[in-house]
């Protein structure tokens, strides 16, 4: 069990430079003694290291200061030790935390390098229960390695979620509100109730009868109830607001180009997706099994709530944003400096010239010639809207979105790709 090399030197100059200091202080008060006055000596059993616990104060502040006084393979003795030694509670987590980590990450690898041998005769359902009861062992260490961590610092900490908690990115932004403690604790937490919350899975092989649903919803509810516990009800309602964000925008569930909405409306609108999905509990839960109908109905309240909220208008530049032609448009307009009308006159000509090709498509007094003729002059049409919109970045836009045009004159006998 070492320590990082760059810890130990530091809190070893931090000790000796208090040392020295005693010292100097001692030389100040106290008159040197005489030249026939024999040093004191110190004892073999008292420079022994794990003696220490037994001898005075006075005689362990005279040895010269060695690591192994501070260091033991007890962690709860070690945390002890290194508090005694005045170490920082940021340097003991620092020291202590990743020595944890390092020792099952042993024992981990030891598991895993061990070949699980069958016999011939031994039968799939059974190989699959000895992977599975490996991975179950392996959940067990993780959260002994976790339960350990939390006793000795008195709250969850793992080194991965303070790596994350530190990068730039995602986190900074979903949990930049927090304190350098809060934000890994929450990490931590998320990461010992999902693990809890697939082994659930794991044991039911992703197969949730109610008995299972009700085991992670109460896993749900104890990292919930941890988080609240942690940080403040203002703090919890600001995360889960992010949380929901987070899931629908990067989930793509939302989409809001173009659209002009405060922060206090997003807020809002955060709200009422959750009558959809609640993202911070379905990331535990992950239980998708909402029938067709039940889906429609969540989705046909959240519309009825964000309309009221936006107001026509603005409602209008939602549902535009949620078309993939319309936000290819706008990301075009924006990156050559074009209004946002230019988008919207893109969008719905595509979106008419697409009902034109529909209803051409399916007028059977049509022959297969009169239906192609008519899609060629709906293109050329749809081309001329198109230039007129975007003026002189027309060009590009049919260079990067080859197939915005090409596929409106495809008729039900052609695939994409042929002339």
């Amino acid at each position: 069990m070492k320590p990082p090399r760059i810890l130990i030197i530091s809190l070893g100059l931090n000790l000796l430079l208090a040392a020295t200091l005693l010292a100097v202080r001692k030389n100040h008060s106290t008159p040197p003694p005489a030249d026939n006055v024999p040093a004191p000596q110190v004892s073999v059993a008292a420079a022994d290291p794990s003696s220490l616990a037994t001898n005075s104060p006075a005689v362990a502040a005279s040895l010269p200061f060695s690591w192994r006084m501070i260091e033991s393979a007890d962690y709860r003795q070690y945390l002890t030790n290194l508090r005694a030694a005045g170490c920082p509670e940021r340097l003991i987590r620092d020291i202590i935390v990743p020595d944890i980590e390092k020792l099952y990450a042993g024992k981990a690898g030891k598991m895993e390098s061990t070949p699980m041998v069958f016999d011939p005769w031994v039968g799939a359902d059974r190989r699959q229960a000895a992977g599975r009861a490996r991975e179950a062992a392996r959940l067990d260490l993780d959260a002994e390695k976790r339960a350990l961590i939390k006793e000795l610092l008195g709250y969850e900490w793992d080194s991965q979620s303070n790596e994350l908690w530190r990068r730039e990115g995602m986190f900074g932004v979903l949990l930049g509100f927090l304190s350098d403690e809060q934000g890994p604790q929450i990490l931590a937490l998320s990461e010992k109730y999902t693990g809890l919350a697939e082994r659930v899975k794991r044991e039911a092989e992703n197969i949730l009868i109610d008995e299972d649903k009700a085991r992670l919803r109460e896993i749900s509810d104890n990292m919930t109830a941890d988080i609240s516990r942690l940080i403040s009800p203002a703090a919890f309602d600001e995360l889960d607001m992010r949380v929901q964000l987070f899931g629908f925008m990067f989930g793509k569930e939302i989409h809001l180009e173009g659209v002009t909405i405060s922060g206090a409306e997003a807020r809002e609108m955060m709200r009422f997706s959750k009558s959809i999905k609640d993202v911070l509990r379905e990331e535990i839960i992950g239980d998708k099994s909402v029938s067709a109908e039940e889906e429609d109905r969540r989705k046909a309240v959240f519309e009825k709530q964000l309309a009221q909220l936006l107001g026509p208008a603005r409602y209008a530049d939602y549902q535009r944003a949620q078309d993939g032609n319309f936000r290819t448009a706008f990301d075009f307009t924006q990156e050559h400096n074009l209004p946002k009308t230019a988008a919207i006159k893109v969008h719905d000509a595509l979106s008419a010239a697409q009902e034109q090709v529909n209803q051409i498509k399916q007028d059977k007094s049509l022959s297969r010639d009169e239906r192609a003729a008519a899609l060629e002059v709906l293109k050329a049409v749809t081309a001329n809207t198109l230039s007129s919109a975007l003026g002189a970045s027309y060009p590009e836009y049919i260079k990067e979105n080859s197939s915005a045009l090409k596929d409106l004159v495809l008729l039900p006998s052609q695939t994409k790709g042929q002339p």
